[in-house]
């Protein structure tokens, strides 16, 4: 019975792998350690005997699983186990949230309601209650669930007083609630069974849901932030800036029309994990470009101070510090929006495709640092040409011996490009609910 069990892990590991890998590109994982996991405090209630069950089936742990606190279990059966606890919890869920839906079409509680204020509050209170699974499903995505579906339902419950919205019609909305329903049954609840389901979602699931929301607090995954709102609905330059980025390939409408069409009332997680991501591609771009102009600017700078004999060497030292200011702001905000990828946003490209050009910076930054005697035009000209070496091929730099440009211009377009990603960094500050 245990061979058979291994054979079902080990295809299901292999399926949930090609299914994460496809629609979720770009995100990162982080699980916590098998080994620290109370698996007793990831059950709730309500699945506590389904669970017992299964395990005195496969014979992983046949007293149950309070038991297996206590026994010494091998890894590949609390693998087993844990597995099982996951798939549970996200069929589980996905059903309790559908009922939510069924609810949701009961002609007789919202079709032919005519109070668009009652709706709402209706709709307010469904996503209230839902939104707080947050943490939950980033921890079954942490640890390689497969909860396409229950992320499909989610994305619809915990922003369903915007789809709602956002439709065209009451009919509109109606048809996306049963794109992620049952097939119409003759058991759709009542106000009387609405009002018991509420209850029951408090009794049952809100304490396991705080449990995560507290100590797996992962505001990435509320709509809020998968849709980048506050960064859409601002109109600052940065906003806007990023925006362009984003807009790049989209055609025939507006980047505002496309957002509101494609992505704002979005049910489709695959569909907006994948603009969360271009959104963070889109600044990672921004960071890149403000790299070349502050590094490409520098190297000029250098050059342009070594074949400069009529300075002295207190104004040549005065231009290196304003340009090494640049330098470090420009850092600083890079180093924030990797923190913030990593910390918060579950993100991995900002990650790796920063790294390098951090170390272009930090060489920079080096440079910048240098004590005043050793900034001689004889030894800045190797300085840039080091400067130079380092960054090729990472931000692509070409310089034009041609192009005049003084000093003054050089630090100019270098503080434009650092204030404008400070700005961008600023906006994209992670929101807590």
């Amino acid at each position: 019975m245990m061979i058979f069990g291994v054979i079902r892990l080990l295809i299901c590991v292999l399926f949930v792998a090609l299914v994460c890998s496809n629609g979720y590109d770009g995100l990162d994982r982080k699980p916590v350690r098998l080994s620290s996991i109370d698996l007793v405090k990831m059950v709730p209630e309500p699945l506590t005997a389904i669970i017992d069950a299964h395990l005195s089936d496969n014979l992983y742990c046949i007293d149950g699983l309070v038991k297996c606190r206590t026994d010494k279990l091998e890894h590949l059966a609390r693998q087993c186990i844990f597995d099982l606890i996951k798939t549970k919890l996200s069929e589980e869920l996905t059903t309790h949230l559908k009922l939510y839906i069924n609810y949701l079409l009961d002609e007789r509680q919202l079709l032919k309601e005519s109070n668009d204020a009652i709706i709402v509050k209706t709709l307010d209170t469904v996503q209230q209650n839902v939104v707080v699974l947050s943490g939950l499903l980033a921890f079954l995505y942490d640890h390689k669930a497969e909860i396409t579906e229950l992320m499909d339902t989610y994305l619809l419950l915990s922003d369903i007083t915007t789809v709602y919205h956002r439709s065209s019609s009451k009919e509109n909305f109606v048809e996306a609630l049963k794109a992620k329903s049952y097939e119409p049954s003759e058991t759709i609840p009542t106000a009387g069974v609405h009002r018991r389901l509420f209850e029951k979602y408090d009794n049952n699931f809100s304490p396991f849901t705080l449990t995560y929301y507290y100590i797996h607090q992962k505001f990435w995954m509320t709509p809020k932030t998968l849709k980048w709102k506050q960064l859409m609905e601002s109109t600052t330059d940065a906003a806007e800036l990023v925006k362009q980025k984003v807009a790049v390939g989209i055609s025939e409408l507006t980047f505002k029309q496309w957002y509101d069409q494609v992505i704002v009332a979005s049910t489709d997680s695959v569909e907006v994990f994948r603009f969360y991501t271009q959104v963070s591609d889109a600044v990672t771009n921004i960071i890149l470009d403000a790299t070349t102009v502050i590094i490409g600017g520098f190297i000029q700078l250098l050059r342009l101070l070594a074949s400069n004999v009529g300075l002295s060497p207190s104004q040549i030292r005065e231009h290196v510090a304003s340009a090494f200011y640049k330098v470090k702001d420009l850092s600083k905000a890079a180093a924030t929006f990797v923190r913030y990828s990593s910390d918060y946003y579950h993100l991995i490209r900002p990650i790796e495709e920063l790294e390098n050009p951090f170390n272009v910076l930090k060489y920079a930054l080096a440079i910048g640092l240098t004590k005043p005697n050793r900034l001689t035009p004889e030894r800045m000209w190797p300085m840039a040409a080091n400067l130079e070496k380092k960054a090729n091929n990472i931000l692509q730099i070409h310089s034009d011996p041609s192009e005049k440009r003084t000093v003054t211009d050089i630090l100019d377009d270098m503080q434009k490009a650092s204030v404008h990603t400070q700005a961008v960094i600023k906006i994209i500050k992670p929101v807590e609910l």
